[in-house]
């Protein structure tokens, strides 16, 4: 599975300008009947503005800096 409309073998280039807009807009739009990766997608997306916008507004009051790190897939293995 490819979520957002990434075929297997696309040759995909990703920035730090883009967003996976795409999956806020199908959670507005499908609510609880989106799919789990959609939710996901939406929550990390929104997550991370919020982060940003954050760390922008307070720049010169904090003593730290911002960085994200997103892992490129995820796997929980069951011990059942």
């Amino acid at each position: 599975m490819f979520p957002l409309g990434i075929a297997k073998g696309c040759n995909l280039t990703v920035d730090d300008t883009q967003w996976a807009d795409e999956s806020i807009s199908v959670v507005k739009e499908q609510g609880a009947n989106a799919s789990a990766v959609s939710k996901y997608s939406a929550s990390k997306t929104l997550a991370e503005k919020a982060a940003w916008e954050f760390y922008d507004e307070h720049k010169s009051e904090i003593q730290w800096d911002l960085v994200a790190q997103h892992p490129p897939l995820l796997v929980h293995l069951s011990k059942n």
